[in-house]
């Protein structure tokens, strides 16, 4: 097994593809596969020798236990660039309908992920920097990473924010509007902390990327808070609100149906700047945020 682990391991350091974090955890998901692999007495001992039947056996392992398809799509992916990387892109079919992998559900209007964090939540951390970082996430809708890369004298354009490419998930530079007093407030107390840490970002300069978010993965999880992708979530849902005039489907409001045509569109259009706000391209992954 370490034979194997290993030259994964060597492997995804020579093809860090994508951003600090993308790297990690797709490094992460197929160290655990591997494992698998050898748990089960496959007696490959190079990712080189692997071959179709170890993906299947994955695949049919996965779906045993219940795994979510979100979940399997996204090792899906993982294996397919690892097929790509040891030149063998055949031993993963193309098409997930070739394991029996159902389309993902996104739709869900009775389960809300939607979170927010309270001042005796943030009083938990004594590392300021986190905090702020916390504090982003809630405020912006940012990702963790975003949210620690964060230098507020690139970023705050007075009307908006700017994010750099560098800091986002599939490297697409966004603007998210500044709306509230509150986001104001937030954005003038790290411009004044950066200054006295004298720090450009929200990392502490004796520290990098990767030290910070082992102490971001450290603090969250030893006080219990955790689970920040829904402060993305209330912030999609709070903006749909605004920009439509009414709660979305998993807050209780209509669903797709029910609305009139007029109303239809209103929601389309805040749809397509929630997407763009929070960074993706699509329309219809605001589901997983509002419901449909």
């Amino acid at each position: 097994m370490r034979d194997l682990v290993y030259s994964l391991i060597v492997l995804c350091r020579h093809n860090k593809d994508g951003s600090f974090g993308t790297s990690a955890e797709r490094q992460k998901s197929l160290k655990n596969a591997m494992q698998r692999l050898s748990d089960a007495g496959y007696g490959i001992r190079n990712v080189n020798q692997l071959k179709g039947k170890h993906v299947r056996y994955l695949v049919e392992s996965w779906q045993s236990e219940g795994v979510a398809i979100g979940t399997i799509k996204n090792r899906m992916s993982h294996l397919r660039w690892l097929a790509e990387k040891i030149g063998n892109p055949l031993i993963v079919e193309r098409a997930n309908s070739s394991y029996n992998i159902e389309n993902r559900k996104y739709v869900d209007n009775h389960r809300n992920k939607a979170k927010n964090l309270s001042t005796s939540d943030l009083e938990r951390f004594n590392d300021e920097y986190l905090k702020y970082s916390l504090r982003l996430q809630q405020e912006f809708g940012l990702r963790r990473e975003e949210s620690m890369k964060f230098q507020p004298k690139f970023a705050d354009r007075d009307t908006k924010i700017v994010l750099k490419a560098s800091w986002c998930k599939g490297g697409r530079e966004r603007e998210i509007p500044i709306r509230t007093q509150s986001q104001r407030d937030l954005l003038n107390e790290i411009h004044v902390f950066c200054r006295k840490m004298h720090s450009t970002s929200l990392i502490p300069p004796e520290r990098t990327y990767k030290q910070q978010l082992k102490s971001y993965e450290y603090f969250t999880e030893k006080t219990g808070i955790n689970k920040n992708h829904g402060l993305r979530h209330a912030y999609a849902q709070q903006r749909y609100k605004e920009l439509t005039g009414w709660d979305c489907p998993k807050l209780g409001g209509k669903t797709a149906r029910q609305l009139s045509e007029t109303e239809k569109a209103i929601d389309f259009k805040a749809r397509l700047q929630i997407s763009s706000e929070l960074g993706h391209n699509r329309e219809e992954i605001t589901s997983v945020y509002l419901g449909k």
